[in-house]
């Protein structure tokens, strides 16, 4: 059985059991504390030259390696660290961030055989990674343990049919994921809509309970307000118009959290994402969320005004978490939601809401592209193993780093069941279309803490 320890950098592999290396005693990696950034290792090695030159060569291969690891820690340049026991699997990596090569006392005697012994000092993340990356399976109303791309809605109002059920999520199944670490994804955002650039796109994670979690809570079923049926670019075909006057603050759209909806919230974090009709005249507009039990007000935010530059009608508009007290328990009474605004033009103001989606935040991610946006069958990449973000066209050609990303990269919970839930707004100002499309793929690497 022989150990398999090497660097890889540049396409330069450097085998620590091979052209004159040999491990002496054996690698035995260290275990992370939480929270760490960083972890060290070290081995011995015996280094074997053909003449001073060649060993001065191998000694300065172990060097440059460090060197380059040192100037790519956060590109798809990056040195990666190799180890597995035996030669039988395939090897774990950790990305080499720095390292050092440190002489024993017997340096003046054994360099006359072109021989030194030196303990190599290895600085990497405090985790391992699969070598190989593995396609996850995924599953909505548009099929079931699909790898070819899952088609995804920009709303989810239980309409259509599949292969065009109007789901805005995809699940992991469990069993799918192994580590025992959240391990990292490479996210491929596909545009399959014909009209208008994909510019934007919201991504959240429920592992807390994805399975009975119901994100979507549309307008009209505010108990404040004006519906408005029939209306084909809305989801569920309508949406809740609120007048605004001019002056103090004043309730706009009232929900019911019922009990059975709280209990799957757990207590977690929750971003509430909006989609209005329109975006233009939203502006002058402060807008404040409140939890409300029996008549009083348990926890609101602070007001919001939203940002002029950006001329989309899908907002972030508030973080929170739900329940707002008993955290992780169940069998909780019922809420009210308030949604409230205020603005001083003189004139009243009309807002029209489509819907909300309470998104949860187990993980979370907004991707926004610099200018221009991706055309039909392009695509987003979202590589988080690489640490970069970027369009192609679809088939990995024509590249271009103009996509930038908030929050992390996405990555999964090993052996839970998962969702991701998407939103996406065009390059075109105030165009969040419910019938705009994407196709998703999604690969993963299992993640360690320790081998």
């Amino acid at each position: 059985m022989t150990m398999q320890l090497y660097i890889v950098y540049g396409g330069i592999t450097l085998d620590f059991q091979a052209d004159g290396y040999e491990v002496l005693g054996g690698f035995y990696p260290e275990t992370a504390d939480e929270g760490m950034e960083s972890i060290s290792d070290q081995f011995q090695i015996r280094i074997q030259g053909s003449s001073s030159a060649d060993l001065h060569a191998k000694i300065n291969a172990i060097r440059l390696a460090f060197e380059h690891a040192k100037r790519h820690k956060n590109d798809a340049q990056a040195a990666w660290f190799y180890y597995e026991v035996d030669n039988s699997s395939n090897a774990w990596m950790s990305k080499l961030l720095d390292g050092d090569v440190i002489y024993d006392s017997k340096l003046e005697s054994t360099w006359r055989h072109y021989i030194v012994i030196a303990t190599i000092i290895v600085e990497r993340k405090p985790y391992w990674d699969a070598m190989d990356e593995i396609q996850v399976p995924l599953t909505n109303g548009n099929g079931t343990n699909n790898t070819a791309g899952l088609t995804v809605f920009n709303h989810d109002d239980g309409g259509g049919a599949s292969p065009n059920h109007h789901d805005n999520w995809v699940e992991i199944a469990a069993a799918d994921v192994l580590g025992d670490l959240p391990g990292p994804t490479r996210l491929e955002i596909l545009n399959t809509y014909a009209s208008s650039r994909l510019f934007v796109s919201w991504i959240g994670q429920n592992w807390t309970d994805p399975a009975n979690f119901d994100h979507i809570i549309e307008g009209e079923d505010s108990s404040t307000g004006t519906p408005h049926a029939g209306d084909s670019s809305s989801s569920g075909g309508a949406y809740m118009e609120s007048s605004l006057a001019s002056g103090a603050e004043a309730t706009m759209f009232t929900w019911a959290l019922t009990d059975s909806f709280l209990n799957t919230c757990w207590g977690q974090y929750y971003k509430i994402i909006v989609r209005f009709k329109d975006s233009a005249p939203l502006f002058p507009i402060k807008y404040r969320i409140k939890l409300v039990y029996s008549g009083t007000t348990i926890w609101q935010s602070g007001q919001v005004l939203l940002d002029t530059t950006r001329g989309y009608s899908v907002r972030d508009l508030f973080t929170l978490r739900l329940p707002p007290w008993l955290l992780g328990q169940t069998n909780l009474t019922a809420l009210t939601m308030i949604m409230t605004g205020q603005q001083n033009t003189g004139s009243p103001i009309s807002v029209n809401l489509d819907f909300e989606q309470i998104t949860p935040l187990d993980g979370y991610r907004m991707l926004e592209c610099a200018g221009y946006g991706v055309v039909q069958n392009g695509r987003m990449i979202d590589d988080g193993l690489n640490e970069v973000a970027y369009i192609d066209n679809g088939a990995g050609d024509d590249k271009a780093g103009i996509l930038i990303g908030y929050g992390n990269p996405i990555a999964l919970y090993p052996g839970k069941k998962q969702r991701l839930y998407f939103l996406m707004h065009s390059s075109t100002s105030q165009l969040a279309e419910i019938a705009r499309t994407i196709s998703v793929k999604l690969f993963y690497h299992p993640r360690r803490r320790t081998l």
